[in-house]
């Protein structure tokens, strides 16, 4: 396996894996890294005509031989990718210096559950759509609890907003307290 590739598919796992959705999992680092996005991510949904449905569908099946697989599902998994600037456009190279960033900044247990995800998924086709479909369902077929789409829904959303109300509030009460209280 080329370095490309391992690195497409350490990627794909950073922002594509849970679905056991909570306050925890993904991990907030994700939320921080890539939620700058997720209007995109929208539009993406809309320009493929993916509704909530198929994405749930896909994210949730624990049928692992009967996933949704049309075109649209595929492309708008590729579009997501490069909504987070993660492949490098019209290739299947990847922007890996936010991904490394991420990783680095993870607990022990999720970096691990990250990997078992990944572990022997390969890039088999030189068509986008269908590579980044096929990482996707190696993925679930490696750690299916774990797997998560990014989808624009009202939970990233939340998880992102949350996020910055707690970094505001912290910067707030570091900036009002005195010297002797910090």
């Amino acid at each position: 396996m080329n370095f490309h590739c391992k690195i497409f598919i350490l990627t794909n796992v950073l922002w594509l894996t849970a679905a056991r959705r909570t306050d925890k999992w993904p991990p907030q680092i994700i939320v921080d890294t890539y939620g700058h996005a997720l209007a995109q991510v929208r539009n993406c949904q809309e320009e493929y005509n993916i509704d909530a449905r198929t994405i749930i569908e896909f994210e949730d099946s624990s049928d692992l031989n009967d996933l949704p697989n049309d075109r649209s599902l595929k492309c708008f998994l590729l579009c997501t990718y490069n909504a987070f600037k993660l492949v490098v456009p019209d290739s299947t190279k990847l922007q890996v210096v936010e991904l490394l960033g991420a990783i680095s900044k993870m607990e022990y247990d999720d970096r691990t559950s990250y990997l078992k995800m990944t572990s022997g998924c390969k890039l088999r086709s030189k068509d986008l759509c269908e590579a980044v479909y096929q990482l996707n369902v190696c993925m679930k077929k490696n750690n299916n609890d774990y797997y998560y789409l990014v989808d624009g829904s009202d939970y990233w959303i939340q998880r992102l907003q949350a996020s910055s109300s707690h970094n505001s509030n912290d910067t707030l009460v570091t900036e009002t307290a005195s010297p002797s209280e910090r």
